[in-house]
């Protein structure tokens, strides 16, 4: 193995026709051959710009041979849409893909991403990962995670295609819902679950195809067979709009040919239809139920043993 080291401050250029043309500065520089393949190894303040990238670590390796920079310790890499950490990275100066690793950080104004492993491809601006992600909007207590997903930080929307969760935090109280798919849209704070949805608070629960979450609102809506039910009763009708307050679910209207089933303190069972239920919770369980333009109603009596 041959080196030449150059203790200077250096400025490499790489470029190959049509293909790539990007800047490589740092304090030192070494170049180190192994074989019939050379490499470029650069310390201590080293800066990769490649167009409006640019990428800052103390350690890198440029292999000629590759088009591959491999950057090491203290990674950051600035773009106009935000700016990516991480412990290492691969940066093929041909494809324009970062491949971080470790400890990855994502951050575009108030949102926050983070994976054990992500791509980030500089053309397509899009960032992806596949062994675990995490959407948290800072300061709004809403974090949307999953196995699988990606954001597109040029339209600020992210799509978590595998074991989605939606999570509103307060304090211990967590509000989850989860379902096929989840879409989040940083513009309008607005996250949209498709597929077997399930929206769950303490004992009480809401199920539906469809549900918009405002986060900025605290609310949302849900249509597709929506039913709500805690331990003791159940509504449903064909949409239900939901509040949310400190981390759990607070209220629940049921709009469009509303009916349900509830069992009182006393045993007795009430069964009721209408064109509007509006439901209040506490802790996951309904505590009071209106029923606007009752269309139906009958109650069965449990039976009481005599004394």
């Amino acid at each position: 193995m041959n080196r030449f080291v150059c203790p200077l401050i250096v400025l490499v250029l790489a470029t190959a026709p049509d293909c790539y043309a990007a800047k490589i500065w740092a304090r030192k520089m070494e170049i180190v051959r192994a074989g019939t393949d050379f490499a470029t190894v650069l310390r201590d303040s080293v800066v990769l710009t490649d167009e409006q990238l640019q990428l800052v670590c103390r350690l890198a390796v440029f292999e000629e041979s590759r088009d591959m920079a491999r950057a090491k310790d203290s990674v950051t890499i600035t773009t106009p849409d935000g700016i990516l950490y991480a412990d290492s990275a691969m940066y093929n100066l041909r494809t324009r893909v970062a491949e971080l690793l470790g400890r990855v950080t994502v951050v575009q104004e108030s949102l926050v991403i983070s994976a054990a492993k992500l791509l980030y491809s500089v053309t397509d601006r899009q960032a992806r990962a596949d062994e675990g992600l995490v959407l948290e909007n800072a300061g709004r207590g809403y974090r949307l995670t999953g196995k699988r997903g990606y954001y597109q930080l040029d339209s600020r929307t992210g799509i978590v295609d595998s074991e989605p969760v939606l999570s509103w935090v307060y304090c211990s109280d967590t509000v989850q819902a989860t379902g096929r798919l989840i879409t989040w849209r940083q513009t309008s704070a607005l996250a949209v679950a498709a597929g077997r949805v399930r929206v769950v608070s303490g004992r009480g629960e809401l199920t539906c195809d469809t549900a918009l979450f405002y986060a900025d609102a605290d609310s949302g809506v849900a249509w597709g067979s929506p039913e709500v039910l805690d331990s003791r009763g159940r509504a449903s009708g064909d949409t239900m709009v939901f509040n949310v307050h400190q981390g759990s679910l607070a209220t629940v209207v049921v709009r469009g040919r509303a009916d349900g089933v509830y069992t009182t303190d006393a045993g007795d069972i009430v069964d009721v239809g209408g064109t509007a239920f509006r439901l209040w919770f506490e802790q996951g369980d309904i505590t009071q139920i209106d029923v606007d333009r009752m269309t139906t109603g009958r109650l069965l009596r449990a039976q009481r043993t005599q004394q």
